[in-house]
């Protein structure tokens, strides 16, 4: 994650490779986006999965060993010093981002045996970072899950199995699309919602097998009425995707690759850069891409 000049890259824990369990929190490091410097590494309490940096702090969701630190954990970017733990009454925790005024975590994947339709992913939780509390909690519109989460101005982008949606900061649906699949990733420009399909099915059955295979992105009008969805198809699966200054970028088993959508249909430009991205994070004239196969981050300038 990219803010203002410093990237944060969470590293890994030390987990039981048997059973899974957690037996050391990770950390996280600051690098100089110009210089590739490291300028400190801070240890945390959690195996962490995904952090926002938003509000002077760094918000991160992972694994613990330590109960103490089961919610969200608000950390000092400076020290690394934990400075509160949000929890909410119902388990949440699968992915988290910031908004101009709040920090909003998806649900769980948990639900009552036979009822995946009751599924914790199906909301999203608003903390306030003034109270360090969980403040509302939303269901998604027409029963979408959450698989990734992206702030806009106030608003919270969301996409997950069976759609796409923008919700408000007091929780009311602006913009939903629904789709018949796995949002798996998405990223928002002025013109369009972009979001990865890698999956197909129907409501509410996720599946992720050879007959349920996808190799598609999205491209949904933002402004048409109803939304004008553009499918483009691919040779492989799509992976994350992401976009900023108005450059669309898409990682995934092809390598790194632009959108180029001034041409209609938007065409997949590949790279041709030996990367396998496991995480891209764009930036005004490139990105930053992260690979967990070769525990490295590359700097890409376009």
């Amino acid at each position: 994650m990219a803010v203002d000049k410093t990237l944060w890259i969470t590293l890994a824990g030390r987990r039981n490779p048997r059973t899974g369990e957690t037996l050391a929190g990770g950390s996280v490091v600051a690098v100089d986006q110009d210089s590739g410097r490291i300028l400190r590494r801070l240890r945390l309490p959690v195996d962490p999965t995904e952090f926002a940096a938003a509000f002077r702090s760094l918000w991160v969701i992972g694994a613990w060993s330590d109960r103490r630190f089961d919610g969200v954990v608000r950390v000092d970017p400076r020290t690394g010093r934990v400075l509160s733990v949000i929890r909410a009454s119902r388990a949440y925790g699968s992915r988290i981002t910031a908004t101009a005024k709040a920090i909003w975590v998806g649900g769980a994947d948990v639900y009552p045996e036979g009822h995946s339709d009751r599924a914790g992913v199906r909301f999203v939780y608003r903390i306030d970072p003034g109270r360090n509390a969980v403040v509302q909690r939303v269901r998604l519109p027409q029963g979408m899950t959450v698989l990734d989460l992206d702030g806009e101005g106030s608003a919270l982008w969301v996409s997950g199995w069976w759609g796409v949606a923008r919700i408000s900061n007091g929780g009311r649906t602006l913009f939903h699309e629904p789709f018949a699949g796995a949002g798996w990733s998405m990223a928002a420009t002025p013109r369009a919602v972009w979001v990865s399909f890698p999956w197909s099915g129907a409501p509410y059955r996720r599946r992720q097998d050879a007959r349920h295979r996808a190799q598609q992105i999205l491209r949904i009008d933002r402004d048409a009425r109803p939304p004008r969805v553009t499918v483009i198809d691919l040779p492989q699966q799509p992976g994350g995707i992401a976009a900023a200054a108005g450059t669309v970028w898409m990682g995934g088993r092809q390598g790194l690759a632009r959108i180029d959508d001034t041409k209609a249909p938007p065409v997949v430009a590949p790279t041709g850069i030996d990367i396998l991205p496991t995480q891209i994070v764009p930036f005004l004239g490139g990105v930053w891409v992260a690979e967990a196969t070769k525990n490295r981050v590359t700097k890409v300038i376009c």
